[in-house]
């Protein structure tokens, strides 16, 4: 009767409420791990890259792409200052890539 589904009730809301603390607190553990919060490592990241693009061009001269790439030693140069001219970092005029005037 009413005394049963109370007992149900009140079994099913704790164990619902239990479910919920546990799955709290996974979360919370892997939001806290350390691997969720390490950053990529920065060596061989394109940022490094990136950085390496932008810092050659601002000798204030404009360079091709093989130029950037013998500079640079890295095979994702081309890649990544096309990606920098598309976000408007860079610019090509005439087939040489610099920082934008």
């Amino acid at each position: 009767g009413a005394a049963a589904d109370h007992l149900r009730g009140a079994a099913g809301g704790s164990l619902r409420r239990g479910a919920r603390q546990r799955a709290a607190k996974v979360v919370a553990a892997a939001r806290h791990s350390p691997a969720s919060t390490r950053p990529t490592a920065f060596k061989d990241s394109d940022r490094k890259i990136r950085g390496a693009i932008i810092r050659t061009l601002t000798s204030g001269d404009a360079m091709t792409i093989t130029t950037l790439e013998k500079e640079i030693n890295d095979q994702r140069v081309r890649r990544l200052t096309a990606a920098l001219e598309h976000e408007g970092l860079v610019e090509a005029v005439r087939g040489r890539y610099r920082l934008p005037l």
